[in-house]
């Protein structure tokens, strides 16, 4: 019997030593975490400015301009009614068109092709009749004593050398229409 009574206190004392140490809580020390703080974000990039005059990337194609974009970077016809006072930097070509007419759509590919030939030297723009109608009037108000045909077809082209003194215009869509209006790219530009 004192085996078994030594054996019980051996087990006591070991479960005492071994594992209710292990058992217990221990008080911990608290942690103290410090924020790390986060990476500010990076400032974002100032917009460019936007360049005087018509300092626009065409990528060699025909732009289509609002009344708006006309009025900023190609000729301010509310202020100047009266004069085309030109704002660009080189020759444009402005060809005024409509979804619905034939001779226009048959005329796009070969201003196409020009401005991608010739996309550092030229720019060419389109002009809806449709959408952008004020404009329309307004060009048709100023470039009729030039061209008494200007304003009663489309498609209509009008011509701008590079400083603006020079104007050409250039109504429907012909074999001698394309003539001239190539005779007048070498010429000004």
């Amino acid at each position: 019997m004192k085996l078994k009574t030594f054996a019980l206190l051996l087990t006591g004392l070991l479960l005492g030593t071994v594992i209710l140490p292990a058992c217990k809580k221990t008080k911990e020390e608290p942690k103290i975490v410090t924020p790390t703080p986060e990476p500010e974000p990076e400032p974002e990039p100032e917009p460019e400015p936007e360049p005087e005059g018509p300092m626009l990337k065409l990528e060699g194609k025909v732009a289509h301009f609002s009344s708006k974009d006309i009025i900023k970077y190609i000729w301010d016809y509310k202020t100047h009614p009266k004069e085309l006072v030109y704002k660009g930097d080189r020759l444009a070509v402005i060809d005024f068109n409509a979804t619905w007419c034939g001779p226009c759509k048959a005329l796009y590919p070969h201003l196409e092709l020009r401005a991608k030939e010739l996309k550092d030297e030229v720019y060419f723009i389109g002009v809806d009749i449709d959408t952008d109608r004020e404009v329309w009037v307004a060009a048709s108000n100023l470039l009729n004593p030039i061209n008494k045909y200007f304003g009663s077809g489309i498609p209509a082209m009008v011509l701008i050398s590079r400083d603006g003194k020079t104007i050409k215009t250039l109504v429907g869509f012909t074999r001698k229409v394309l003539d001239q209006l190539d005779s007048f790219i070498q010429e000004h530009k």
